[in-house]
């Protein structure tokens, strides 16, 4: 039983760190012919000053612009790359330098499959959330299968029908208003619905 016991938890060991991670910029901005990313940097085994890796991240036909900065004790850059040019991509420039970005400076979130809508921040905090849900609600839509190795159960399990009469969440610009009348407003509809059982 032991050995059963552990086995299926190496399996799961052994799962969970096959996973695939997505890294990207902790501090990341789209702009009209770009992104302005920014991140700490760390020295490894360099052989160069890190101001040097200034000229270099220029040199690079991606990089369309390189500042290094000193804040105190913290060493970071201030890129502005085109938008294909990844994390990990910069992180190799980094590493062939003998440097890295500190892990802080990035986000690293599990690849779920190549179709998966990615969050753009535009600067408009609910333009972006309005789109990437719109995004998402279309991804279910046209990769059933897909929704189903991710959550484990078939689309058709996860959708509830409700009812013609259950209330809509309106948007009115004050979020914080909009919950607390969409709560009301659903506390009402399941008392009526107690009256008339």
């Amino acid at each position: 039983m032991k050995f059963l016991l552990f086995g299926w938890l190496a399996l799961l060991c052994l799962c969970s760190f096959a996973q695939k991670y997505n890294c990207d910029f902790q501090y990341k901005k789209t702009i009209s012919d770009g992104v302005i990313v920014s991140f700490e940097v760390i020295e490894k085994n360099n052989t160069i000053p890190v101001e040097s890796l200034e000229n270099i991240f220029k040199q690079k036909p991606d990089v369309l612009s390189a500042q290094f900065v000193i804040s105190g004790t913290i060493k970071y850059f201030k890129l502005k790359i085109k938008e294909h040019l990844s994390a990990d991509q910069v992180r190799e420039i980094l590493r062939q330098n003998g440097f890295d970005f500190n892990d802080s400076s990035i986000i690293k979130s599990q690849i779920a499959t190549e179709h998966y809508p990615v969050f753009k921040d535009t600067g408009n905090p609910q333009a972006d959330h309005d789109r990437y849900e719109k995004d998402k609600q279309e991804w279910i839509k046209n990769y059933p299968e897909e929704v189903e190795i991710m959550t484990g159960r078939k689309i058709s399990d996860a959708v509830i029908e409700l009812p013609a009469d259950f209330p809509k969440y309106e948007k009115t610009g004050n979020e914080t208003e909009d919950a607390i009348l969409y709560e009301k407003a659903k506390k009402e509809w399941h008392s009526k619905q107690q009256e008339i059982k």
